[in-house]
């Protein structure tokens, strides 16, 4: 008899898992429709931040991977707060809730050729420099290409000194970082990333340091990137043994 009863106990107990768990989804959706908020992808979350991530007609925004349910190629999604849907999966630039350093910060304009459409700059924080800046460019009818902006100056930068600036003066990945990022549009057509470049953001006193000013402007019609760069500063570092 008492195996009998505690077979029943089992089966009350998963019962009661069950409709606690169920209780909970029908509570978070309920919030989420006491919102007016559509029902997001299983493990994504809305995109709060203490800037508005949401384009000025408030149509656009973000959805983020949860931390709890994350895995590796998880991105972050433009989506159409009005109807739910998702506009497009950014691939240039990763960012999850609780993510150490990390945060998102959308730049808005215009797009004057397409009635609708928006220019939006993407920047996904990280500790020294960004973990990425995308352009996304978002037409009529949903439509949006992506640019990786970070890889280009990245790129045009590192080509700039290469043999001058030496490798791996940072970490054992990179000679330098891009610091104190600034993204500021010029008009709808173009914008402009000013930042300092630094092999040694830390200020170790037993490195070298090189520095200077990096600004990238990016033209959006014609899709061209030039950079420009200041005078090379090099601190170095004090001779061995002192």
């Amino acid at each position: 008899m008492k195996y009998r009863l505690a077979g029943v106990c089992r089966r009350l107990s998963r019962v009661a898992i069950l409709v606690s768990v169920v209780g909970w989804s029908l509570h978070a959706g309920g919030a989420r429709a006491a919102r007016g908020e559509p029902d997001w992808p299983k493990g994504y979350t809305l995109c709060n931040s203490e800037s508005p991530v949401t384009s000025p007609d408030g149509v656009l925004g973000f959805i983020i991977p949860n931390y709890d349910g994350y895995r590796k190629g998880d991105r972050c999604r433009l989506v159409n707060l009005k109807t739910g849907t998702v506009v497009h999966q950014i691939e240039h630039g990763e960012y999850w809730t609780d993510l150490s350093h990390g945060g998102i910060s959308p730049s808005w304009k215009r797009d004057p050729a397409h009635p609708g459409g928006w220019h939006c700059v993407v920047e996904f924080f990280g500790k020294w420099q960004p973990r990425n800046v995308t352009l996304l460019e978002i037409g009529p009818g949903s439509r949006c290409v992506e640019t990786d902006i970070w890889a280009l100056v990245e790129s045009d930068t590192a080509r700039r000194f290469r043999g001058t600036i030496p490798d791996r003066s940072f970490n054992d990945y990179y000679a330098f970082m891009l610091t104190e990022t600034q993204i500021q549009w010029e008009g709808a057509e173009a914008f402009v990333i000013k930042a300092i470049l630094d092999s040694n953001p830390k200020d170790l006193t037993d490195k070298p340091k090189h520095s200077c000013q990096v600004t990238a402007r990016y033209d959006v019609r014609r899709h061209s990137l030039k950079v420009t760069t200041g005078k090379l500063e090099v601190r170095k570092a004090p001779p061995s043994g002192r």
